[in-house]
């Protein structure tokens, strides 16, 4: 089976709230897809679903064919399964270049006692270790301040790392979650084009982003969802011409006209202040 990663009847519920409802889709490699929608339409929560953060309330997530459901992050991690967050979470006090070195020893852990125990083994697997780190940095153009300690970065180069770290781990499956999020304009442009130079017939990459400029730029496939629901799946000029989509993001019109008489009517509302408070008149 060609790599893909799948959900199937996928739902998530917190409480009462149905968060995901019976979700189907499939993400394939070589490609950028787009997961989009209003806010609260479910799109983090399908990542944290796929990166094991969040347990399914039902249906099931394959990657390859296999069922993946219920693994734990580790696990996903070993599977392939890698992500950015909407909140960075790196190592203050780490260099870039220990940031990438962490995930290589991620792969190499079985030699650990070799090079603990072998010092001419530990000096060369060092040297090794931080060139692999260099050239994934480089593809970042991280790599001339790889010394440097993530808190004295600055914001946009924070993200660029954030990615750097994912791909360390040469995944099969990546998840950025508003990679753009805090870019100025120029920062962004120029990060879709590295995220562009990442496509590989050996890389699912799934993007979650608010700016659409930036998701119609770099999408092949965008999947749409509403309330929990799948709305709309196609190519971005599908989904530009898709009516459900702009009714979901702009409203229709009985929705505009709603919130004008709602406005119009508290606007003519007069408060009188008495001993028992507030009322509206």
């Amino acid at each position: 089976m060609a790599l893909v990663l799948q959900f199937r009847n996928v739902s998530k519920k917190f409480g009462a709230l149905a968060a995901i409802s019976d979700l189907n889709v499939d993400f394939k490699p070589g490609i950028i897809t787009s997961v989009i929608g209003p806010n609260g339409a479910g799109k983090s929560t399908a990542i944290n679903l796929a990166g094991g953060a969040y347990p399914l309330s039902g249906g099931a997530i394959f990657l390859d064919g296999r069922d993946i459901t219920g693994l734990p992050p580790y696990k996903l991690a070993q599977s392939g399964v890698s992500r950015t967050f909407q909140n960075l979470r790196l190592f203050e006090d780490m260099t870039l270049i220990e940031h990438i070195e962490v995930c290589e020893l991620t792969r190499t852990f079985r030699q650990v006692p070799l090079e603990v125990f072998w010092p001419p083994a530990a000096r060369r697997m060092a040297v090794e270790r931080e060139k692999r780190a260099m050239a994934v940095l480089d593809k970042f153009d991280l790599a001339g301040i790889g010394h440097v300690r993530a808190r004295d970065l600055p914001y946009g180069h924070r993200k660029l790392l954030e990615i750097a770290r994912a791909i360390a781990v040469r995944p099969r499956v990546l998840f950025l979650d508003e990679p753009a999020a805090g870019l100025n304009f120029k920062e962004t442009r120029a990060l879709g084009e590295r995220l562009l130079a990442l496509r590989s017939p050996d890389l699912i990459i799934v993007l979650i982003e608010h700016d659409m400029d930036m998701v119609m730029r770099l999408s092949d496939e965008i999947y749409v969802l509403h309330q929990g629901r799948l709305l709309a799946h196609g190519t971005p000029d599908q989904i530009k011409g898709n009516t459900d989509v702009q009714t979901a993001y702009l409203g229709s019109p009985n929705d505009h006209q709603a919130l004008q008489a709602a406005a119009r009517t508290r606007e003519s509302r007069v408060r009188i202040r008495t001993g028992e408070g507030v009322t509206w008149h």
